[in-house]
Formats: C-alpha cells, sequence, structure tokens
C-alpha cells in the first residue's frame, strides 16, 4: 500500500493556468504540460523525469484562486515543482508537501525572482510538524508543550 503526499502550490492566479483544468468534472494539474513524456511513458521514466510515477496530481483541491492542493503516490513531484519555478520566473511561487505520516517527509520549493530555494525537514522537527498541520489542516494531532516544540498527541496515527 502506498503512503500518499499531500502537495501545495501557490502562485498568483494558479488556477488560470493552463496546467490546471477540469476534466469529467474535477479538477487536474497536469505534469505533463510543464515536463512533457511520450505518452507510452513508463513509471521509471515519469519517476526519474517528474519525481513520481502520478500522471496527475490526483484529488486536485482549489483553495483560492492562488493557492491549490492536490496529491502524489509516495514522492512529490519535486522536478515539477522547479520546472514550474523555471517557467514563471517573475512570479512569487511556493511549493510545499508533507507525507501523511505525521511529521515525516516534509519540504519546500520556492521561486522568488527567477532564484529557486529548496530544502527538506529533518523528519519530526517542528517545521515539519508544522507543515504537516498547514497541509494536512490536521492540528487535533499535535499540540506544543511548556517549551514550544510539537509533540503527537494519542489520536495521531500513521
Amino acid at each position: 500500500m502506498s503512503t500518499y503526499v499531500k502537495n501545495v502550490v501557490e502562485m498568483k492566479d494558479i488556477v488560470k493556468a493552463n496546467f490546471v483544468y477540469i476534466e469529467d468534472n474535477r479538477y487536474v494539474f497536469d505534469f505533463d504540460m510543464i515536463i512533457p513524456l511520450p505518452q507510452d511513458a513508463d513509471n521509471d521514466l515519469r519517476n526519474e523525469r517528474w519525481g513520481c510515477s502520478n500522471s496527475t496530481g490526483f484529488d486536485v483541491e482549489i483553495q483560492s484562486n492562488d493557492r491549490i492542493a492536490f496529491y502524489t503516490s509516495w514522492t512529490p513531484p519535486i522536478p515539477i515543482f522547479k520546472k514550474l519555478c523555471e517557467m514563471f520566473p517573475l512570479a512569487d511561487i511556493s511549493c510545499r508537501w508533507s507525507n501523511e505520516i505525521v511529521g515525516y517527509d516534509t519540504g519546500f520549493i520556492e521561486g522568488v525572482n527567477g532564484e529557486i530555494c529548496e530544502g527538506h525537514y529533518d523528519d519530526y522537527s517542528n517545521e515539519a510538524y508544522e507543515t504537516f498541520i498547514d497541509i494536512w489542516e490536521c492540528p487535533e494531532c499535535l499540540y506544543k508543550d511548556e517549551n514550544g516544540n510539537w509533540q503527537r498527541t494519542e489520536i495521531c496515527g500513521d
């Protein structure tokens, strides 16, 4: 069984971009419109070029005109995020992700004025927990102790 990664992209008017569209009454974030692959591309090529085997981000949530969220299996589409920053060098772009496992495999890529900055947070660090809460909108899984450090509650499941 795969784990899911929830990805959030913030960019002015992202919902109007040609790679975000409606198909079969649901929103699609189409990776192939950012980094094209042959139609018969297999999972190995998708993983190599896109960073994940999905051809689209699935279960796309339009959170505002400037913020969308979508899911991928196992890993975030880091090459897609980097290419997005290259395609729009004058835009401020924030791409963040968090694995469904609380505080595990979180990170970011930002594009500002043509510069790309990226990073992964240490697993189970305060930054990883804060990213998890923001992306998964699940604050009941964590609380801050008297020292200001995030701690897991009993209801946090992996």
